[in-house]
C-alpha cells in the first residue's frame, strides 16, 4: 500500500511538472519577439553653434588638415563647423567670406592671416560681437584675439640649424618662398638666425609665386645662376615641389640638399624617393582644431581668471598656441602620405 502511494505521487509531482512546462513554452511561443530599440543620438545643447574658418588658395592640398581639424572638431564638440574661401589667393574673396560668416550668424570665425589687407574684415567683425582668431599665418596687427600655430621664426631656426648640420657649417644656400607673407618672411628670419652662427652664405631668396609651375622656375633659374649651390631650402608648402621638379631637369638630385614645408603627398613621395632630402611637417590639423576650442571656450567655459571676467574686460585665453613642427626624412616619410 505504502509503495502504491510513493508510485503515486511520483506521477502527480510529473504531470504538474509537465502541464507548467507546457504553460511556459505556449507563453513564451505567444509572446511577440521583443526588438532592441535603436539608440536614439542626443542633440549637443551646442548643435546650433557655428565655427566657420576662412581661407585663400584652398585647392592646394596643404590645406586637407585645415578641413580635417574643423570637421573633427565640430564632431568632438557637438557644433556646427564650415571650412570657406577662395580657391586662388583673393584677398577681398577672403574678406567677403569674412563678413558671410558674420552675416550667417557665426559663434567665431577662424581666419588664415594671409595678410595685412584682411583686417578690415576681421576688425569689423571683432566690432559686431563675433569673436576671430588667426591661424596658420597671423595678423598682429588687427584686433585678432589670439593666433594658433606654429611659431615660423623657430620652425626656421629648427630648418635652419638641421640643414648646417647636414652641410658641415659651410656652404651657398639659396631659399624659395612667398617673401609677401608674414609666415614665410618669419621662417626666414629663423633660417637667418641659425646660419648666423656659421659660415653659409646666402646667396639668394627667391620668389616661390603661388604653385608649384612657378617654384620650378625659379629654383630652376637659381640652380643655373649658381652651379655650386649646396642647399636649396623651400619655405612654402608648393616650393619643395618645384624644387624637386628642377633639380630632376638640371640633373643635380642628390648633388643639392632640397628641403621642402609641409607634408603634400606629392612632396613626401620625392622625400622618400630620395629627390628632396626633407621636409619640415607642421601640425596643421591641430591649428583650426585649437582655435575653435578657445571660441568654444569663451562662448560655455566656466573657466574664469577673476569673479567676473566680462565685468574685469578679462580675456581668459591664450594669446599664442605653438602647435610645432617635425623635420621628416626618407626613413620616416612613408608613414606621413595619407
Amino acid at each position: 500500500m505504502e509503495e502504491s502511494m510513493k508510485k503515486a505521487g511520483k506521477l502527480i509531482i510529473l504531470g504538474l511538472l509537465a502541464i507548467a512546462l507546457f504553460a511556459f513554452f505556449a507563453c513564451k511561443a505567444e509572446k511577440p519577439a521583443e526588438t532592441a530599440a535603436a539608440p536614439v543620438e542626443a542633440k549637443s545643447k551646442y548643435a546650433d553653434q557655428l565655427y566657420v574658418e576662412v581661407s585663400a588658395l584652398n585647392s592646394l592640398e596643404y590645406f586637407y588638415d585645415h578641413k580635417e581639424g574643423m570637421r573633427l572638431v565640430g564632431e568632438d564638440l557637438g557644433v556646427k563647423t564650415e571650412y570657406t574661401g577662395p580657391a586662388d589667393y583673393d584677398m577681398n574673396a577672403v574678406s567677403a567670406a569674412i563678413e558671410q560668416a558674420v552675416a550667417k550668424g557665426a559663434a567665431g570665425i577662424v581666419v588664415v592671416g594671409w595678410e595685412e589687407s584682411l583686417n578690415g574684415a576681421v576688425n569689423s567683425a571683432i566690432e559686431k560681437g563675433v569673436p576671430v582668431i588667426t591661424v596658420d599665418a597671423d595678423i598682429p596687427t588687427s584686433n585678432r584675439l589670439a593666433f594658433v600655430g606654429t611659431s615660423n621664426f623657430n620652425a626656421g631656426v629648427e630648418l635652419g640649424n638641421w640643414v648646417a648640420e647636414k652641410l658641415g657649417g659651410t656652404g651657398k644656400v639659396a631659399m624659395l618662398g612667398m617673401p609677401t607673407l608674414s609666415n614665410i618672411r618669419d621662417r626666414m628670419d629663423g633660417v637667418k638666425s641659425a646660419f648666423a652662427k656659421t659660415k653659409i652664405q646666402i646667396v639668394q631668396i627667391g620668389d616661390s609665386k603661388t604653385d608649384a609651375v612657378g617654384s620650378a622656375q625659379t629654383a630652376a633659374e637659381i640652380l643655373l645662376k649658381y652651379p655650386d649651390l649646396n642647399a636649396l631650402m623651400g619655405i612654402d608648402s608648393h616650393s619643395g615641389l618645384g624644387i624637386g621638379t628642377a633639380l630632376r631637369e638640371a640633373n643635380k638630385v642628390g648633388k643639392v640638399l632640397a628641403t621642402g614645408f609641409d607634408r603634400d603627398n606629392s612632396l613626401l613621395e620625392l622625400v622618400e624617393e630620395g629627390v628632396v632630402t626633407a621636409t619640415v611637417v607642421q601640425r596643421t590639423a591641430l591649428m583650426p582644431y585649437y582655435a575653435t576650442l578657445i571660441l568654444w571656450q569663451l562662448h560655455n567655459s566656466k573657466v574664469s581668471l577673476t569673479k567676473d571676467d566680462k565685468a574685469s574686460n578679462v580675456l581668459n585665453i591664450p594669446g599664442f598656441v605653438d602647435t610645432g613642427v617635425m623635420i621628416v626624412t626618407k626613413d620616416t616619410a612613408r608613414s606621413f602620405i595619407r
